[in-house]
């Protein structure tokens, strides 16, 4: 079996690698082509350390306090097996789902704000969510802010959250959009990439924004073909990598200093960087924690973990999780045993004694707790329903290709429920977005000078 399992990985790499590099080279930006990355970095890699080393292991924190169990090659072959059924089912529908175009026709961004507006307003949010969360006063880790800033202003938060959100992905795509079209260079692309990086990490204590980004970069570089700009990347992200996969212990010094100025959160990340460096030396450098430090494996543990219960000693939940997207407004206050997202689910099924905790599973993950094999069938067919209405309400341009990539990559990290409530309100913020530049350009028309007769 677990030669089987061998072949399949190497051939669903090869079949995800070529479809990507050849829809990217001729479509451009699509939600199909930020799945088949997120299929390959989020899934696929951590497979292969898997492959090649035997196990996928936990750090100890993990072991200590949760149930998620350390995946193993050879004995584990048979759930493998089983995990990746769900990956091979959605390959149909990215041979036949309708493909974007990359378009650089600058007609197709006439009714939008600038780049510049959008990253004012951009981080005049994140701005207002460090002042309601109460990060700005320097004084709570991010994640108990966070669960604060909840408990306080209840669903108006949850909101608030939801929008700063889908403005991330609106500006990430906004930038791309400007850099593909000419109107930013790459090292401006690559500062203001940075900034919302180094903004993004700090209010969420999350990479994976970083991610979007990188991927956003990289078909940006292979569209242009600057090839040996993407060498160069390859090359610097060892390091970027190394920081990024000692970041869970940078990232709870981060708060701890009561001043929110320039130098209290250096002094707060040097911290962090000082006790990684000292983490490091008591346990070594161990190249497979490096590589599954950045690729996020334990969500791959975790859907490993579910494929080994549910549906033998758990029973299935029949589409629970989804059902967050009809019901997320409803304060829990009013409805106590409203249906939790699919990682609150999972954390209290894998690490009940740790109750802020939450689990990322993957969309395959989240598909099989709710629906088992049946998934192979519904799993592609949703995918294809969700690109098809996103292609027909996001308002077309680069920045719609871009948002549409983003969004297949989000997919399949984020849990269904709160991806489409975040599709749902960027969608809405490009709606009010468009309709107020037309009233500008409209003004600016109704104001113009008539030709004085000569």
């Amino acid at each position: 079996m677990s030669i089987i399992n061998l072949i399949t990985l190497s051939l669903l790499s090869s079949c995800y690698s070529w479809l990507f590099f050849r829809n990217i080279r001729k479509y451009g930006p699509t939600f199909s082509s930020g799945i088949m990355l997120g299929v390959l970095f989020l899934l696929l890699f951590p497979l292969w350390i898997a492959a090649l080393t035997g196990t996928l292991t936990l750090d100890l924190e993990a072991i200590t306090w949760t149930n998620i169990p350390i995946l193993e090659w050879n004995r584990g072959a048979e759930t493998i097996f089983w995990m990746f059924l769900p990956i091979i089912s959605i390959i149909p529908y990215i041979l036949l789902t309708p493909k974007g175009s990359a378009t650089l026709d600058p007609k197709s961004e006439q009714d939008t704000l600038s780049c510049r507006s959008w990253l004012i307003i951009y981080i005049a949010s994140e701005f207002f969510l460090f002042s309601a969360s109460g990060l700005i006063s320097g004084s709570e880790h991010w994640y108990r802010a966070k669960s604060d800033f909840f408990n306080q202003y209840g669903q108006s938060a949850v909101l608030i959250t939801f929008v700063v959100s889908a403005l991330r992905i609106i500006i990430i795509a906004r930038i791309m959009s400007e850099y593909l079209s000419g109107k930013l260079s790459t090292y401006s692309m690559l500062g203001i990439c940075a900034l919302i990086s180094l903004i993004t990490l700090y209010s969420t204590g999350n990479r994976v924004y970083l991610l979007f980004i990188s991927g956003a970069i990289l078909i940006s570089l292979i569209i242009k073909r600057h090839y040996l700009a993407i060498l160069i990347g390859i090359i610097f992200s060892v390091p970027f990598g190394l920081v990024m996969s000692v970041f869970k212990w940078i990232r709870a010094y981060m708060h701890i200093y009561p001043d929110f100025s320039i130098s209290g959160i250096l002094t707060g990340i040097n911290s962090g960087i000082d006790f990684a460096l000292r983490q490091m030396v008591i346990e070594g450098f161990d190249q497979r924690a490096f590589f599954q430090g950045i690729t996020e494996s334990v969500s791959v543990n975790v859907y490993y973990g579910i494929v080994q219960n549910y549906g033998i000693t758990t029973p299935f939940l029949w589409g629970e999780t989804l059902a967050k997207i009809f019901v997320f407004w409803i304060p829990r206050s009013f409805w106590e045993s409203k249906p939790e997202t699919i990682t609150v689910v999972i954390a209290q099924f894998m690490a009940p004694s740790v109750p802020t905790l939450s689990l990322v599973t993957t969309i395959f993950g989240e598909f099989y707790v709710n629906f088992g094999l049946i998934s192979l069938l519904i799993l592609p067919i949703s995918l294809y329903c969700i690109d098809r209405t996103l292609s027909r309400t996001l308002p077309n341009g680069l920045t719609h290709n871009y948002i549409m990539f983003i969004s297949g990559f989000a997919i399949i990290r984020f849990p269904v429920a709160d991806f489409i409530i975040y599709v749902i309100i960027a969608a809405f913020i490009l709606w009010m977005n468009r309709k107020f530049s037309r009233f500008i350009s409209s003004r600016k028309n109704d104001i113009k000078p008539e030709p004085e007769d000569a």
